[in-house]
């Protein structure tokens, strides 16, 4: 039997719309916490979210078109 609630991780499509990838179902909360993090890092044009059922418990939204862009180099 599971030790708890199941938490879902879900990165979404980057042109908005639905769930692109329902990426893991963890247990421990501090597991799924470390997970979305780590999904955010791996998809940052991208939302991700964390959610127990319907309940979002962390969201990371999709960043704005203008800050995807690299910052321009610094001059000696």
């Amino acid at each position: 039997m599971p030790p708890s609630v199941p938490y879902t991780i879900e990165v979404w499509k980057e042109s908005g719309g639905g769930i692109e990838l329902h990426l893991a179902t963890i247990y421990p909360l501090p597991v799924a916490i470390a997970a979305f993090d780590a999904a955010c890092l791996e998809w940052p044009t991208h939302e991700v979210t964390l959610r127990d059922r319907a309940r979002i418990i962390q969201r990371r939204d999709r960043p704005l078109p203008n800050s995807s862009a690299a910052p321009a180099a610094s001059r000696p």
